[in-house]
């Protein structure tokens, strides 16, 4: 697939440059301050990250770094006994901090993308997950968009090279160039549906697959993105079941209502990934019109749709970027909503009755013909760069390679020094769902697709570097 009037000219190398013989100030175990070629991306979420990574590690494969990728927590593990190179996290908590400060002191040099923050308006929301200990353990932190760059500066105040606005690799792949690889995907949806409307639900508390409420605030602490202790978590905590209770009676009204307004349309509901998905079936159980549909990618079925409706989603940002009609449906209001992206740049309704008045104008109209006004694209673009020019995984690639000094360039032998994992890894379930995810026929085909689509020469070589953990480099190394 040729990338005409998206990218930059030239080569994927030619862009991507040589890494700039600039020392990062942080020494070695050997007191070296140049670094390996070597760039480590622990996963923590498959759906969530596997895709965006794989498309970052063609990149950096590319440019003359080897990359390690597998399972977070397996990988935080062997820190010690790795070869140093870079790490980028995918969070900026307490707990990252710790582990930040580690590889740091074992010679490691830090990156960090914060993966909370797509979707969300930094400066509405607080960051309240953000520790100011991981941001000062970073060596380079990979802001989204420019907002979310002037709020770190502001809230954690620190050298001026060490927010870099690059976009999010997750977002690279909602652009023209790569929607191709769900061409067969939304034909068959189609098919199988026809016409329909996308309902996306959202309520991870009230109706969470870990079973109570409870549990789910347990889960939430675990992963430090809240703290109990602190009031404007407990404040967060308590606007947001209000507004899952009016949301869940909205949704509710909203599916009776649906069918006999819009007969000519099927509906199909998508709970969020932490939802009880079995509540959701029995509540249309005696509706022929709408179905419940759950795992995969919710992207094909946004394109395939003729308009989303959602409360308070990242979805509905991604509808945004995608070019699909999103209405965010608010019938319960409060303040913590303005800390949703989808709020700015989404079509809001506050009743069933109004989702269902806008639902008429856009499919009466054509859903394919509709235009977002242009005032939500520039919000779009101040909250998420790259959507036009260089990818944000490219844009990552430079920073790292102009950032830190490393050993050696071009067709670098590193990789061979490194130890092949054998021993047992994975201990937590977390892990072992990832695991079940990350294999080889997955990364390799990945990989292929796009390597393509970027003009790469080659796709990265594979090798199976322990259980569940790869290594991938330059085919020609």
């Amino acid at each position: 697939m040729v990338m005409a009037n998206s990218l930059e000219h030239g080569t994927i190398r030619e862009r991507l440059g040589g890494p700039q013989q600039v020392s990062v100030g942080w020494p070695t175990r050997m007191g070296d301050t140049r670094i390996a070629p070597l760039l480590y991306l622990p996963i923590a979420a498959f759906a969530h990250e596997l895709e965006s990574r794989l498309l970052l590690s063609c990149l950096a494969v590319e440019s003359g770094i080897t990359v390690i990728i597998g399972p977070k927590q397996s990988m935080v593990r062997n820190i010690p006994s790795m070869r140093p190179g870079i790490i980028l996290f995918n969070a900026l908590t307490t707990r990252d901090a710790g582990v930040m400060r580690l590889a740091r002191d074992l010679g490691y040099r830090i990156a960090a993308i914060d993966d909370e923050v797509p979707g969300m308006i930094a400066r509405n929301d607080g960051l309240r997950w953000v520790s100011p200990e991981a941001v000062d353990a970073s060596d380079v932190v990979f802001a989204i968009g420019s907002e979310h760059r002037d709020f770190l500066a502001e809230q954690f105040p620190c050298s001026d090279d060490k927010y870099a606005v690059t976009g999010d690799p997750r977002w690279d792949l909602l652009r023209p160039e790569f929607l191709h690889r769900h061409d067969d995907e939304i034909k068959r949806i189609r098919k199988a549906h026809g016409r329909f409307v996308l309902i996306s639900t959202n309520l991870d508390l009230t109706n969470s697959s870990e079973g109570s409420l409870q549990i789910a605030l347990q889960k939430l602490e675990e992963a430090q993105r809240l703290d109990r202790r602190r009031q404007a978590d407990c404040y967060y905590i308590g606007e947001h079941l209000v507004l899952e209770v009016g949301s869940q009676n909205g949704l509710h009204a909203l599916l009776r209502m649906l069918p006999k307004r819009l007969p000519h349309h099927q509906f199909i509901v998508w709970p969020h990934a932490s939802e009880n998905v079995s509540v959701w079936e029995r509540i249309v159980a005696d509706s022929p019109q709408v179905k419940v549909v759950n795992g995969g990618s919710i992207i094909p079925w946004i394109v395939a749709a003729d308009a989303l409706v959602h409360t308070y989603s990242a979805s509905g940002v991604e509808a945004f970027a995608l070019g699909t009609p999103a209405i965010s449906f608010r019938p319960t209001n409060s303040q913590i909503l303005e800390s949703y992206l989808s709020s700015q740049v989404n079509i809001i309704a506050s009743t069933p009755e109004q989702v269902i008045e806008q639902l008429k104008r856009i499919v009466d109209r054509n859903a394919r013909s509709y235009f977002y006004p242009a005032e939500f694209r520039t919000v779009f673009e101040r909250h998420i760069a790259a959507q036009r020019g260089p990818l944000a995984s490219e844009l990552i690639v430079r920073s790292l390679r102009s950032k830190f000094a490393f050993q050696s360039s071009g067709n670098d032998q590193s990789w061979r020094s490194l130890p092949r994992y054998r021993r047992r890894m994975l201990t937590k379930s977390d892990d072992a769902k990832i695991a079940a995810e990350l294999n080889r026929p997955i990364i390799v085909g990945r990989l292929a697709s796009y390597g393509q689509a970027l003009g790469c020469a080659k796709s990265p070589a594979v090798e199976d570097w322990g259980e569940h953990m790869f290594l991938l480099r330059h085919a020609q190394a």
